[in-house]
């Protein structure tokens, strides 16, 4: 924030790239291993006066969820949508929505509006309507990667960083071409009057023109991408079109949804694809988060390629069920997919239709798939009956009507608290 008011309170795209390439990769390389910050800020990024970017405050999703069972720091403007529901899905995407306000910030003075109001009035204005001086491919970029709905965001920061350098690029190639075209109109009116220095004018120009994109080509892969191998190499792939060639490697599948690569007829027709679908604590629902062969393996057409496609996180929360109903409470936990529920009964006063409380505490995080949910709901202990004078006196009990009378309880559970 000091580093923005002593900039004049805005950064040019110029500057603003520069300053977030390396912080791009940093990001880049924690989500690699799995970690996620959830809470990237002006209060927890910082520039130095050698104009060195350090981040702080890594903290666990409690600390960066609204309404968890600790108390949570939250940043205005900075912090996702899904940050602010208990239920909200978090993941790489939460740390580009922090990205992209960072940048909002940064190029147009204006403080993001809080994620959870724009779930009810998205009142987001685009960055170049605020600062005509983005490109508007730029800001574009900005919108996607700030989107309330997390699967309609931009999911990775490599995504993230290869739209605003392509907006970027393409900007800066309009413009040249602008100026190129503006030039030779020029030549060509200086033709009539003189032709010869007109022809060596606009042969100069030419070549010098020529020289200085190559030069600023140069400059930018090196300052950009080269430096920031981690960011590059893992950019949004690229999907060819019908009736173009895919090359003799295998591209990068990991990022994209089953459901393109499916649809996508150069890659049917390329590859043989087999699928696995697996728990992905990272990658949405039907999206791809690893393949094999890897990217960039040398194989020829017909080649076979698996593909390991999430089926999302298995991770929940636990709601409160206390004070609902038996079937009520099973309805919840069905819709949430927990698969392995117990109905209770503990020896106690109560409603012997409702949920007393649960084996697992409410907002505490379980895996839906293999943990088990117990609902305690409230029984009346029975009184012991004692046989009648002369009632089976003598008589020795039938093994088989004990066995049927033991399998009648065994799908009770009895707690004594």
């Amino acid at each position: 924030s000091n580093f923005l008011s002593r900039c004049g309170g805005e950064l040019t795209w110029s500057q603003t790239r520069r300053i977030f390439a390396p912080l791009f990769s940093t990001i880049s390389t924690f989500h690699t291993r799995g970690i996620i910050h959830r809470g990237l800020s002006p209060q927890t990024v910082s520039i130095d006066k050698d104009g060195h970017l350090w981040i702080s405050d890594f903290a666990t999703a409690a600390l960066r969820t609204d309404k968890s069972e600790i108390d949570t720091q939250l940043f205005t403007g900075y912090c996702a949508p899904e940050q602010y529901a208990q239920d909200g899905w978090q993941g790489s995407w939460t740390d580009v929505y922090a990205l992209a306000a960072l940048m909002y910030k940064s190029m147009t003075g204006t403080m993001p509006p809080q994620g959870d109001q724009r779930k009810v009035n998205d009142n987001l204005c685009p960055c170049f309507q605020l600062n005509p001086a983005i490109p508007q491919g730029v800001s574009n970029a900005i919108s996607r990667a700030m989107t309330v709905q997390m699967e309609q965001r931009t999911q990775t920061v490599a995504e993230f960083s290869a739209e605003l350098f392509a907006a970027a690029s393409s900007q800066t190639k309009s413009t040249d071409q602008v100026q190129r075209t503006g030039g030779s109109s020029s030549v060509r009116k200086k033709k009539k009057k003189k032709p010869s220095n007109g022809i060596l004018v606009g042969f100069l120009t030419l070549i010098i023109s020529i020289v200085a994109l190559t030069f600023c080509a140069r400059w930018f892969y090196d300052t950009y991408l080269s430096n920031n191998a981690g960011m590059a190499s893992s950019s949004q792939p690229v999907i060819p079109q019908e009736g173009s060639s895919v090359p003799n490697t295998v591209p990068r599948f990991v990022g994209m949804t089953l459901e393109s690569v499916q649809s996508n007829v150069i890659y049917q027709e390329s590859y043989v694809f087999s699928t696995q679908f697996q728990e992905n604590d990272e990658y949405p629902e039907g999206t791809i988060f690893s393949q094999d062969p890897e990217y960039g393996t040398p194989l020829r057409n017909k080649g076979n390629v698996t593909l390991y496609v999430s089926t999302g996180s298995q991770i929940v929360f636990m709601p409160n069920l206390v004070g609902e109903t038996v079937e009520r409470a099973q309805e919840i936990l069905s819709t949430m997919g927990v698969k392995n529920v117990d109905i209770v009964h503990s020896y106690e006063k109560g409603d012997p239709d409702t949920v007393l409380r649960t084996n697992i505490a409410p907002d505490t995080p379980f895996k839906k798939n293999t943990d088990r949910v117990m609902l305690i709901i409230a029984a009346e202990k029975p009184e012991p009956e004692e046989p009648e004078e002369g009632e089976n006196s003598g008589e020795e009990e039938d093994p088989n009507e004990s066995s049927s009378s033991s399998s009648k309880r065994t799908d009770v559970i009895v707690i004594n608290p």
